[in-house]
């Protein structure tokens, strides 16, 4: 399993890594879309070939954002 917890802001690299993982699942932990983690590739990458299986809000939250906890398996 891979995890990617809150990748840095408008960085190729959690897209990148995304794209060269061959596993299964995929824990990602951090802001939605828009938010402050990783850039618009990675959130791509993840509604075109990967199906979220749970999902929870985090209660710690970093400067306000909508954190949350989800797990990914490939589509």
């Amino acid at each position: 399993m891979l995890a990617l917890l809150w990748p840095p802001h408008r960085d190729p690299m959690a897209a990148e890594t995304l794209r060269a993982y061959r596993g299964s699942g995929v824990l990602y932990l951090g802001d939605r879309s828009g938010g402050l983690c990783a850039d618009q590739d990675f959130f791509t990458e993840l509604t075109t070939h990967w199906r979220p299986l749970s999902r929870r809000p985090l209660t710690l939250r970093w400067l306000g954002n909508r954190d949350t906890a989800i797990y990914f398996v490939r589509r």
